[in-house]
């Protein structure tokens, strides 16, 4: 099975007034054996949650006709799966689908979410294993590590967020320079933009906290549910002098290894008061 590497981003904030904010939520049965059998926990919800046990070990599921997404580690990390076939799907059809033995899955269940566009890829959620991880030394930058692939293009972003990064400016990146223009192969259909919003702390220099986004894609609900999260995560710090802060996770999807404009990106966003929140946003035309 191929897996895609994703990196979590977040990007510029945006001002979200006039637009609607959907939630999204699951409701999905576990089951300990194939074929919807053994025994079975329901768990339902709009963010990460994690399994209350680990000697339960997940067989097959039944989504409800849900988008479900499964990880391998706690937290919403690790290796994921989307499922989201609806119930009502013929027979034949569910127990393929569902049955997690055929997707590599069974018994590797340790969270689970629901999910935004349900992407069927399999992809890895956090720093990615075997690549390297840098760190960034700008004590102004809220970006605390990174991951880099072809071209300098960006695969993983770790950003921790406190109340002395949050910039109540309205700030505008300055030129980024060709080391980051030339990952834009589509100028026609995309936009360098930042991956880290400037007013929650990232760098506006450097080639780690930009890539290639499509053109209006804050038109798309994906997007306006990760500007309201990034929303909640400015006004909480805003007024903060204590020692809150929020996190943003994103690993970006690429098509190929030689691809320098992600087919998407999943931002996972650990909100001050630790609620966890995670969704795919799709980078197309």
């Amino acid at each position: 099975m191929r897996v895609y590497f994703v990196i979590i981003c977040y990007f510029f904030l945006q001002k979200s007034e006039g637009l609607p904010v959907r939630t999204y939520t699951f409701n999905v049965t576990l089951y300990s054996e194939r074929n919807s059998t053994g025994e079975s926990n329901n768990f339902s919800g709009t963010s990460c949650q994690n399994l209350p046990y680990d000697h339960f070990n997940v067989s097959a599921v039944n989504t409800h006709g849900d988008c479900v997404r499964l990880y391998s580690k706690s937290k919403c990390q690790g290796r994921s799966i989307a499922l989201h076939h609806h119930h009502s799907s013929p027979s034949a059809e569910l127990q393929t689908f569902l049955n997690l033995e055929t997707r590599n899955f069974k018994g590797v269940t340790k969270s689970i979410s629901p999910c935004f566009e349900g992407l069927e890829k399999e992809v890895w959620i956090g720093p990615i294993p075997g690549k390297n991880v840098n760190v960034d030394s700008n004590v102004d930058s809220s970006i605390y590590n990174y991951q880099q692939g072809f071209e300098n293009r960006i695969e993983y972003v770790h950003a921790i967020v406190y109340n002395q990064d949050i910039n109540m400016k309205i700030i505008k990146s300055s030129s980024v320079g060709e080391n980051v223009n030339r990952l834009n192969t589509d100028p026609t259909n995309y936009e360098i933009s930042p991956i880290i919003p400037l007013r929650l702390g990232g760098p506006s220099l450097g080639t780690h906290n930009f890539f290639p986004k499509v053109k209006n894609l804050e038109k798309n609900p994906s997007w306006v549910w990760k500007v309201n999260q990034e929303n909640q995560i400015f006004n909480i710090l805003k007024d903060d002098i204590g020692m809150k802060f929020g996190e943003i996770f994103i690993n970006f999807i690429y098509t190929t290894e030689h691809s320098t404009i992600p087919l998407a990106f999943i931002c996972r966003f650990v909100q001050p008061n630790g609620e966890i929140m995670i969704r795919e946003v799709i980078n197309t035309v």
